[in-house]
């Protein structure tokens, strides 16, 4: 069974942190070996890329392995090349530092940006012979082998299958059990249509039969079948659907599918047309650490896909004018097709926006699966049958995606749903990381108010020294940005449980500008579990809670000069719940 991407580092789109920690460090070429992985595991936490277990005794250094070991898989690292192609090493690069391809993915800065490199990545990526036999033991499993000795590109292979599926039978939906049972254990020098066969004969078999457990019972038989855990089915299948996800070219489909973006078929018939495998190693090797090169590099395709991109825009509003766009310049084409992505990208988060409101059931279900303390995965269904997921060791950006998704539902926001939020967001508008320093987590402008929202896991002393600074800060920032406007600014920190030591800082609200000026900093700090209170209290309609911000904060302020943090606290837990009641009377 074949793998695309690291399941330690299921997140393609986090990569490019993890690349960029390393280059500021100074530390390539020095991240192998028990020290090095050790090192690559620090600079990392040190960037906030990753967090350690501090209660652990020993820093577990696999962490960095794992990190440097999937950002070679893909590329972005120039490998160590072994057995026969060890005298290639010199031609490629020195090893395990920042490739070309790398470097590009460092330097990209829209989502559209990231896809592409993480397209030309996929392109590139092969696995061997050698590889299949060898790391993912299809003979010792008994699955089949095509005999060629030249590598494998299993993102073709993916593409080729969706195509085919979308050509002969109109829907290109692959799902993960698809993924894992078929596509994963299968040669990718495989014939297609047989591949086709097998996934729609699975499908008939699965409408014909009674079990109320088929997926599992298939999984089950394979696991037992080939030797692995069955828990490494569903690791695999989402790991390769995220990666997949990361080029731009599929999306989240349905519960548990993927499909071609209908946008991009255009595109995936180029690659899969233009695609040839090289005849010299060293060329498979370099593709690799350069990325592959796509038909939208000829200026007379990226001319002709600008116009594609004008011309879906133009069904929603009036498009740019691309007549002054020079068609021979492929820097101009290629800027003036990034600003047309992101557009499109602008619109496709609006209409994620105006959805929140129909959503209040989820975001209430994952309000509830964030104040399950565990940091493994954290899964449930709702009553429409679909399962939502909080994956493992993602749980800090599900809380600020979950917060910001809770006040898109209120349909109230005067600034746009990206302006928002801080962190970073997939295609498929998942949350890729947390926000970055210097900076509130999600900042809501309503009609009258404006919220700077804080979220933390922290707790007991720990939490105020993390906080308490960088929140007064950040509420402080805003403040001063916002001094033309009338609106008044509110500081929103919830955390699971809210410290004492925390709460009299805020309690306090000061904080000492630039120039000795000081400014009073209304926060009020919040328990999560008592903001879920408020949340389901107005589930049928989220709108009805923005006339009530602005009371309920003046409300929990009032008191902080004349009571102390225990007492305060107490009085911030009566007002939410003196809130819930009047939410629920509101009609």
């Amino acid at each position: 069974m074949w793998q695309i991407g690291n399941t330690t580092v299921r997140s393609a789109l986090r990569l490019r942190e993890g690349l960029i920690a390393l280059k500021k460090s100074g530390q390539e070429g020095k991240i192998r070996g028990y020290e090095g992985e050790l090192n690559m595991t620090l600079l990392l936490e040190k960037a906030g890329v990753i967090e350690i277990d501090k209660n652990k005794k020993k820093i577990d250094e696999s962490i960095g392995r794992k990190w440097r070991g999937a950002m070679e898989l893909m590329g972005f690292l120039n490998p160590k090349v072994r057995r026969e192609d060890k005298s290639l090493q010199d031609q490629i690069g020195i090893f395990d530092h920042i490739s070309p391809s790398g470097q590009r993915l460092i330097e990209a800065e829209t989502l559209s940006g990231k896809n592409e490199c993480h397209l030309r990545a996929m392109i590139a990526y092969f696995i061997d012979l050698n590889d299949l036999i060898s790391r993912y033991g299809f003979k010792r499993k008994g699955l089949v082998l095509i005999d060629s000795n030249e590598p494998r590109y299993p993102f073709i292979f993916v593409l080729k299958i969706l195509a085919y599926l979308d050509e002969f039978y109109g829907d290109s939906k692959i799902t993960k059990v698809e993924m894992c049972l078929i596509i994963q254990c299968t040669d990718p020098k495989t014939n297609v249509e047989d591949v086709v066969s097998k996934i729609l004969n699975f499908r008939k078999a699965k409408e014909n039969s009674l079990a109320k457990n088929f997926d599992d019972e298939m999984i089950a038989n394979k696991a037992n079948e080939i030797g692995l855990e069955v828990g490494t089915f569903d690791d695999y299948s989402d790991t390769a659907f995220r990666y997949l996800k990361a080029t731009g070219m599929v999306s989240s489909k349905g519960i548990d599918g993927i499909a071609i973006v209908p946008e991009k078929l255009i595109n995936i018939k180029d690659i899969i047309q233009n695609f040839v495998i090289p005849k010299e190693r060293i060329n498979v090797y370099k593709r690799k650490s350069q990325g592959a090169s796509l038909p939208t590099d000829l200026i007379e395709n990226a001319y002709l896909n600008l116009k594609y991109l004008n011309k879906l825009i133009s069904k929603k509003d009036n498009p740019p004018d691309i007549l002054k766009v020079n068609k021979k310049d492929i820097k101009a084409v290629k800027i003036a097709t990034q600003n047309h992505q992101k557009i499109l990208e602008n619109y496709k988060e609006k209409e994620f926006a105006e959805v929140q409101k129909n959503k209040t059931e989820e975001i209430s279900m994952f309000l509830e699966m964030l104040l399950v303390n565990r940091t493994s995965r954290v899964k449930r269904t709702l009553s429409d049958g679909s399962i939502i997921v909080i994956p493992k060791g993602e749980r800090a950006a599900y809380f600020e995606w979950t917060i910001w998704r809770t006040f898109l539902s209120l349909d109230s926001l005067t600034n746009e749903p990206w302006e928002a939020r801080r962190f970073e967001i997939d295609q498929d508008f998942l949350p890729v990381n947390t926000a970055p320093g210097r900076g509130a987590d999600v900042i809501i402008e309503l009609q009258n108010i404006i919220l700077v929202v804080e979220v933390t896991f922290t707790s007991s002393s720990r939490q105020e020294a993390a906080e308490g600074e960088p929140v007064r800060r950040h509420v402080a920032d805003v403040i001063e940005k916002n001094k033309i406007l009338s609106k008044k600014v509110y500081g929103l920190f919830m955390a699971i449980n809210v410290d004492t030591n925390t709460a009299n800082t805020f309690r306090l609200g000061e904080w000492y500008s630039k120039d000795d000026k000081k400014l009073a900093l209304d926060i009020v700090p919040l328990a999560l579990k008592d903001f879920k209170l408020i949340f389901d209290a107005v589930k049928d309609d989220p709108s009805k809670l923005t006339g009530y911000f602005k009371n309920f904060f003046e409300n929990c302020r009032r008191t902080s000069n004349e009571l102390e943090a225990p007492e305060w606290k107490a009085e911030i837990r009566k007002n939410s719940h003196l809130l819930v009641e009047k939410l629920l009377l509101h009609d």
